[in-house]
């Protein structure tokens, strides 16, 4: 799935699986979740991008859909990501994958001594 094809259509849980099932590569950055000591969601400051299978991109690490539409999607884009962005009552966390892994690229990902995930593209 493309970002074009993404930005043009409404996004559902449908969307969303599908978004899963045809990208190469997955990383979930987890802005909140829900904790239960405080009975609340609690936001993160600091959020990085973690690689993640596609079996277990939902409801596993970090992206969590709740039944009965009570779900929030929305697309994402920068630079070297697109995405799709869930919100709802047991978090917010956004689903991305690389824009130029299908444009013949070389996409190697390093973290970096401040945390943070930075891709270097290499064209082949």
């Amino acid at each position: 799935m493309k970002a074009t094809e993404l930005k043009s259509k409404k996004i559902t849980l449908a969307t969303l699986k599908a978004f899963i099932k045809n990208s190469n590569e997955l990383f979930v950055e987890e802005k909140s979740n829900f904790n239960g000591m405080i009975d609340c969601v609690e936001s993160f400051v600091n959020t990085k991008m973690i690689p993640v299978s596609k079996e277990k991109a939902i409801g596993h690490d970090g992206v969590w859909c709740v039944g009965g539409s009570r779900n929030y999607f929305r697309f994402e884009e920068n630079d070297n990501y697109f995405g799709i962005e869930v919100s709802n009552c047991c978090g917010h966390a956004i689903l991305w994958t690389s824009k130029y892994k299908k444009q013949g690229c070389d996409c190697n990902a390093q973290l970096t001594n401040n945390e943070f995930l930075h891709y270097q593209i290499k064209t082949k």
